[in-house]
């Protein structure tokens, strides 16, 4: 995405927004955006066959939402989801 999009884009396309520590991050989301699909995609099939291990990939991990809910789920459901994600932005 970088060989398409730059800085002025992403800045300019969306409300930039702050995050606690005070990095600023251009598109966060709400973690119960995710919640849903996990739980349908990943806790469900886990619970009837305990040798699944799902995989959650997150290509736009910027402010690390996604991992946020993966760790949650995975504390309160005692699965063994695996996260991976990165972002354009060394930084995020």
């Amino acid at each position: 995405m970088s060989d398409f999009w730059d800085d002025d884009i992403v800045k300019t396309s969306v409300v930039n927004q702050h995050q606690n520590n005070g990095i600023e991050h251009p598109a966060m989301f709400p973690k119960e955006i995710v919640y849903l699909p996990i739980l349908q995609t990943c806790v469900y099939p886990h619970l009837n066959n305990h040798e699944y291990s799902p995989l959650v990939l997150d290509i736009f991990a910027g402010s690390l939402t996604t991992y946020k809910v993966v760790e949650e789920i995975n504390k309160n459901f005692k699965t063994k989801i695996r996260f991976v994600g990165y972002d354009i932005k060394k930084y995020f």
